[in-house]
This record gives C-alpha cells, structure tokens and sequence, in this order.
C-alpha cells in the first residue's frame, strides 16, 4: 500500500488520531531544578571486575551554541576515558549530546558515573541487559557530589542503544535539559556484513525543543502540559536546528534515535523515494524492508540504508516529519562530491532466533496491562509507580518465556486519546501480533505502514485503542526492573510499574 502524503496528512495530522499531542504553550522556565524521591545509594567500583572499558561520565552543567544569538544553558554528560581505545568515547561535534559510547559485545564496561548537577540523577543504559543495579532504576541515585559506579558486561547484540536520566519525577525535565547519549555495541557477525563505518556511519539524534527570546530552554507548566507530554516548535538533530550533511555519491547508514520526550515522528524523505531498513531497536533485522515512511515513537530506533549514488551532484535531499499535520524538515543532506565506491544494498541480514508463542509458560493466559489517562493521573492496570512496590501479576521467574498484552484504554474518561510508547528494562522482546478498537482502525491503517515491528524491541508505540502482544524471555538477571510509558511527562507523573524477575 502507498500512501499519498495528502492521505497521510489528513489521517495522522491535527485532523485525525491523537499521535501528534499539541505543541504547549508554556511560559519560559530556562532549566527548572527539582527534587527526587530516593535518597542517596552511592556505589564505588567493585576490585573484582576487570573493566575492558573504563570511562567517567560527569553530569554538568554547561552553555552551547544552538541558535543565533546568545547561547543556550544545558546539562550535559562530559566522558573521560581511563582504560580502552580512543573509539571507546567518541564525543559529538558542536553538541550538548554526551559522547558516544562505542563498544563491542562480551566487553566487560565500567561506568563512573559523577553528578555535579544540584539535583539527584542517575543513567538507564536504554536497551541493555545489564543487572538491576546498573540500570538506572529510580531507587539507585547519585546525589549532588556524588558518584554512582556502573559495571556490566555487553549482552546485547550489535545495535544502536542510548542512555539518559532516570529518576523519579525528573527525567523528563532532565532529558529536555540535555542529558542523553549514544551507546553503540558491535560484533563479529555484524562484521561479515561490511556495512557503512566511520565518516560513513551517521547517527541522527532527532529531538524537539523550546526556546524563549534569549534563546533559553522552556519547558512544561503545570499538569495539563504534562498529560499531554512536552512537544517544542524547533526540531534539533544532534543537538543542533537546521541541521545539514555533506554527503558523497556512495552508500551510507543511518542510524535513526528518536530522543524527543513526547513526540512521535513519521519520517520521510522529501522525494518520497522511500527509507530503505535494515535495523531496529535491538540492531540487524532478518530481511531489509523498503518503508515509504517509518514510524518512530519515542525512544525507538531504525536503522537505514541510504546510496546517494542516486542522485545529482548539487542535490539538497530534505528528511521530513509528516506527523505534525504538515510537513516539518528535519535535517537536508547536501549531495556535493563524487564517490566511485560502489556497493550492493543487503537484503538478508541477521538470522533472528523467534520466539514459539505457544512455548510461553502462559501462551493460553498471557498478562495483561492497561495504560489508562483517565482522571488526570496516567496509571497502568489502575496503579501509579511506588519505589519498591510490585503486583501479584508483576512477578516472573528466571527463564521463563512469556507473552505481555499492552492495551492502549481510550475507555476511562476524562482525557482525550493519546499515544503511549511502551519501555521494558532490562529486556529485548518480540511482537507478535497487533490490533485495534473498531473507532479507530481506518486512520491506524493508514498509519501502521510506518511501524517497524522487526527483529529485537525494547520500545513500542501503542496508539490510542490498540493492543499488542509481545514475548519475551526474562533471561541473564534476576532482580526489580521497570516497565513505563516513555512519553516522560507520563512517565514522570507515575505511568510507570515495577516487575520483579526471581530466580
């Protein structure tokens, strides 16, 4: 099916479902400070575990260079490499992004991670399997001055991870302050493929702020703006508006974050000659597959494939997103130099292990929870986020595969339709199947072209009135793990559960 971008304007734009929220009007705050709810659990660095790499990361505040005019006041995470290869920690040019973190599987990584913040903070590696106390749960926190030590080894496959805050109540303000990083693990399989690397290898941090007339951070005002999550009026890539590439006539690979608190995207390319994917949350995907647009909810990820060989020199190829009721650029690439280097774009890729949802330990029974708004308070199954706290149906055993419904309820009242991009920790899973309410099937066909239900998950865009069942393994650690929205504003005011895997 291809979808005219008339069509999809008119189904996913201001006129059709809730997956564009609302630009907010919110008067300027500049970097609010607040205050977490776990006090101070500092941990230092274990004598027993070897580190293959070994890095500081200081949270800061700083200033940088995004618009005209005066600079703009930001958090940032600042790296120090103490053991490892300079490709280890690769800072990003002209941006408050923290440094890339570069890796590869069965590493072992120590992170020394120092908040000079004044207020509490801590890191969740997005992705990783990693145990609970490395996490970045809400309940292990670093205190201004204080230094909290991360130490694991690289599980994961090869893939495009990120990390960012996690406490409680904050990490949305902390986030639209600046505080986000790439963490990127490769391996000898995605070796043989001899995909795009170095200068060829471009990540795209797509975020969106808001700026007052001296070019300072704005940020939400009150409860309302938080039930509807923070969306700004000024798309940044890699830290920076109006962001542009010069390219050469030869295969690239993109690597696509959205790092927006709230917003989703639906990207494009302005000639509609379509994004070519080969990865996704969780790294290579079986088979590439030929999007006309993809869908990227919050803190979701895709990889792609794009030859430029395919245009004219001189040529300006915008990105744009079409979820906004009309189109916004996200960044241009500019075609400007020849490149005799040739290469074929792969088709299959990375041989995917799928789980037999008939093997789940509840395939008949699966769990079942529901993200509600009703009443202004966000809840799942009704209940809202306690530190330590866990339902009877929020523990699962070591090993076990199991089946998880997410069911978007736009039954409760009291709040208009809205999208929810669904996190787990600790996990990577797989969909299995997707559904939705009769009221709004006709626009989500439309839209669902977009989704990129391949391969390894850990995020997934749930629109209002659909269900989604996954599975997923609780493999590797035992231990009290969270699940959430990662619409932050949501996840902040309490969208947010723990589940607890025991041995």
């Amino acid at each position: 099916m291809k979808l005219s971008r008339r069509d999809f304007l008119k189904y996913a734009g201001i006129t059709g479902i809730a997956i564009t929220g609302g630009y907010i009007a919110s008067q300027s705050q500049a970097i609010v400070r607040g205050q977490t709810l776990a006090g101070s659990v500092a941990r230092g660095a274990s004598p027993d575990f070897d580190a293959d790499v070994d890095v500081v990361l200081l949270a800061i505040e700083n200033q940088q260079q995004i618009l005209d005019g005066p600079p703009t006041k930001v958090w940032r995470y600042e790296g120090d490499l103490i053991t490892g290869e300079v490709h280890n920690l690769q800072p990003l040019v002209n941006s408050f992004l923290g440094p890339t973190i570069r890796v590869r599987t069965g590493q072992k990584v120590r992170i020394r991670f120092k908040n000079e913040l004044l207020e509490s903070s801590n890191v969740h590696w997005h992705g990783l399997k990693v145990p609970d106390y490395a996490d970045g749960h809400p309940r292990f926190i670093a205190q201004n001055g204080e230094e909290y030590v991360y130490e694991f080894e690289v599980k994961n496959q090869a893939g495009t991870y990120w990390y960012h805050p996690h406490p409680h109540e904050r990490t949305g303000a902390q986030v639209n302050a600046g505080l986000a990083g790439l963490f990127i693990v490769e391996d000898d399989i995605e070796d043989t493929f001899e995909l795009p690397s170095g200068e060829f290898d471009i990540p795209l941090v797509i975020q969106d702020r808001r700026f007052d007339t001296d070019n300072q951070l704005m940020y939400t005002n009150g409860l309302h703006d938080q039930m509807m999550g923070f969306w700004g009026d000024t798309v940044l890539v890699n830290g920076q508006a109006n962001a542009r590439w010069s390219v050469s006539t030869r295969p690239y690979r993109l690597r696509f974050l959205n790092g927006s608190n709230s917003r989703p995207y639906i990207l494009s390319w302005s000639d509609e000659s379509g994004l070519y994917v080969i990865g996704t949350d969780g790294g290579l995907i079986e088979r590439a597959v030929l999007k006309p647009y993809i869908t990227l909810g919050p803190a979701e990820r895709a990889e792609v494939w794009m030859d430029f060989s395919e245009h004219l020199i001189g040529t300006e190829l915008q990105l744009l997103d079409l979820g906004s009721g009309q189109p916004v650029v996200v960044g241009t690439f500019v075609i400007d130099r020849l490149s005799e280097q040739r290469q074929s774009a792969p088709i299959s890729l990375r041989e995917q292990n799928r789980f037999d949802p008939e093997l789940a330990v509840n395939a008949d029974n699966p769990r079942v929870f529901e993200f509600s708004m009703g009443r202004m308070a966000p809840t799942i199954n009704g209940l809202t986020f306690e530190m330590e706290a866990i339902a009877d149906n929020e523990v699962v055993n070591l090993g076990d595969i199991e089946i998880w419904e997410f069911r978007n309820n736009v039954q409760s009242g009291g709040m208009m339709p809205m999208p929810h991009p669904i996190h787990m920790h600790g996990r990577q899973f797989q969909v299995i199947e997707r559904s939705m309410h009769p009221d709004f099937a006709r626009q989500w066909e439309s839209i669902t072209v977009g989704y990129l239900d391949y391969g390894w998950k850990d995020t997934i865009l749930l629109l209002p009135g659909e269900t989604v069942r996954i599975a997923v393994q609780f493999d590797d650690y035992p231990g009290l793990f969270v699940y959430h929205c990662h619409t932050l504003e949501h996840e902040d005011l309490g969208m947010m559960r723990n589940y607890e895997v025991r041995a």
